[in-house]
This record gives C-alpha cells, sequence and structure tokens, in this order.
C-alpha cells in the first residue's frame, strides 16, 4: 500500500502534530502552492474502489458536522481518473 500526502500553502506554513507524525513514519509529503486551498476529499483503494465526498476526516466531521462520503466500488476507469489528477496535483507540489 503507498501512502502520501499532499498540502496546501496554508497547510504548509502551520505547525501540526499529525504531519510530524507522518514525517517521522517515512510518510511521503508535498506542498501544492498553484491552489488557493486544496479542497480535494478523496482516496483510491485498490486501484478501482473511490471514496469522495465532503467528509474532512477530522473528529468534528465525524461528530458534529453534516457530511457526506460516497464510495463507488469496482470502478477502475473512475479510479484511474481519480489518480491522473492526483498524480497532476503531486507533480505540481515541493517536497515539504
Amino acid at each position: 500500500m503507498e501512502v502520501r500526502v499532499l498540502l496546501d500553502k496554508g497547510q504548509g506554513s502551520r505547525h501540526y502534530r499529525a504531519i510530524e507524525d507522518m514525517q517521522d513514519a517515512g510518510i511521503p509529503i508535498r506542498i501544492n502552492s498553484h491552489y488557493a486551498i486544496m479542497h480535494n476529499k478523496y482516496l483510491v483503494i485498490d486501484g478501482k474502489t473511490v471514496e469522495t465526498g465532503s467528509f474532512n476526516y477530522t473528529a468534528s466531521a465525524e461528530r458534529r458536522n453534516a457530511e457526506n462520503v460516497v464510495v463507488i466500488k469496482n470502478n477502475k476507469k473512475l479510479a484511474t481518473e481519480f489518480i491522473e489528477n492526483w498524480q497532476k496535483l503531486w507533480d505540481e507540489g515541493t517536497a515539504y
């Protein structure tokens, strides 16, 4: 399994314990400063499953907010499109 993290310039300029923990775990982290906010929220799992929606993966999203998550399974074409988008954003970024 490959895990990579992409931050926007605002996230890259603040101190987050989670970012430190990911760095300590050897997870590659990059900052993409081409956009005001990196507001994409999606996961691609197993090359054919996509999870997307408004959910911010925070305690507030889980307990207090009105959020949504959609899971689309067994759709390799869609997963490939999300992977290509991710790679474009990753390539635009610089090392954290």
